[in-house]
């Protein structure tokens, strides 16, 4: 019955409404990037039923928002120290800078 059909809220949290949920399935969507938001972002959500009378609880949902490159590249030796031969000739490959 109506009592089992429920619709589902976010209702604090929602930095620059960042984030959705389907009023149905409950499922949270990202509505846009997320690299302006904080590393943690805590929702909060209401799910209601449709009986008489309504019926109403809330519930947290914490999302972590991982940061997957802030770290600048590093070259593997460094500093590098090379000699070659005065002779070498022009466009000749001479040493390879390795970095990750």
């Amino acid at each position: 019955g109506v009592n089992n059909e429920t619709s589902f809220y976010i209702i604090d949290g929602n930095t620059d409404s960042a984030f959705d949920i389907g009023r149905d399935s409950g499922v949270i969507v990202t509505t846009k990037g997320l690299q302006t938001l904080p590393f943690t972002v805590n929702l909060t959500i209401r799910v209601e039923d449709n009986g008489i009378p309504k019926r109403n609880s809330t519930g947290k949902v914490t999302i972590a928002i991982l940061i997957l490159n802030n770290t600048a590249p590093m070259f593997i030796d460094d500093p590098y120290s090379v000699s070659i031969n005065e002779s070498t000739p022009v466009s000749s490959q001479i040493f390879r800078v390795l970095a990750n």
